[in-house]
């Protein structure tokens, strides 16, 4: 998508309930063409009963309502749709981190942060290209607080790796072995929204987020940086 992309539902394909009504409409016209036909051949000894006239207009009566009932669902659905964008329309061009392992290198450049909510002993770090192969791993930051590890697509055995996504995992421990809790997220910049689907997104770093992952959006506070 551009920068500064919106994305909702649009009108242009005729909707299911529009096409069932079309369909009906059809089907009303030959049905009274045949009816008509019925009347008019039918044996005057034995005339068409008008209890089975009225069940045969009863239930294209039916139809018609449920139709009509269709066509308001789709008009409320595509009301909220319209007020769901108009929400996320606030996040364009806003600085945001989404909770997310994975990022884009691109010309050299791959960023993640994390955050330990205790010191650790050891911290090391293991990213993964798209197939789940270990590219590059090594040692990180052990302070708590926020981090920021920067790589520039050399793999462990000096190779440059192509651009493409890659995910990060953070491995924190005291000496005695015990787990400390971390977390791995993305910042950047939101340069498209998108509510067409069941879950709203967010363009960040030209990747797709889900906008329940969004952590914070503010400017990116300073943090300790560790380059690859």
């Amino acid at each position: 998508m551009e920068t500064g992309a919106v994305s909702a539902l649009s009108a242009q394909a005729p909707s299911a309930a529009q096409a069932s009504s079309n369909k009906l409409a059809k089907d009303f016209d030959t049905f009274l063409t045949l009816l008509t036909t019925q009347l008019q051949q039918q044996d005057p000894l034995d005339p068409l009963k008008s209890n089975e006239f009225t069940d045969q207009l009863v239930s294209f009566t039916s139809v018609e309502q449920e139709i009509t009932a269709n066509k308001n669902l789709e008009k409320l659905i595509g009301l909220q749709q319209g007020d769901k964008l108009t929400g996320m329309v606030g996040y364009l061009g806003k600085d945001v981190a989404v909770a997310a392992t994975d990022a884009r290198l691109e010309n050299g450049q791959a960023q993640w942060n994390y955050s330990l909510g205790n010191a650790a002993d050891s911290v090391k770090y293991v990213i993964r290209d798209a197939a789940g192969r270990i590219v590059r791993s090594g040692d990180g930051e052990i302070a708590p607080g926020d981090h920021t590890l920067e790589w520039n697509g050399i793999d462990d055995n000096g190779n440059t790796r192509g651009d493409g996504v890659y995910s990060l995992n953070i491995i924190a421990q005291t000496q005695a072995g015990t787990e400390v809790s971390g977390t791995v997220f993305v910042t950047g910049k939101v340069t498209s929204v998108e509510a067409t689907g069941e879950t709203p997104t967010l363009t960040v770093g030209g990747l797709p987020r889900p906008l329940s992952t969004v952590i914070t959006v503010s400017e990116p506070a300073s943090k300790n940086t560790s380059g690859l």
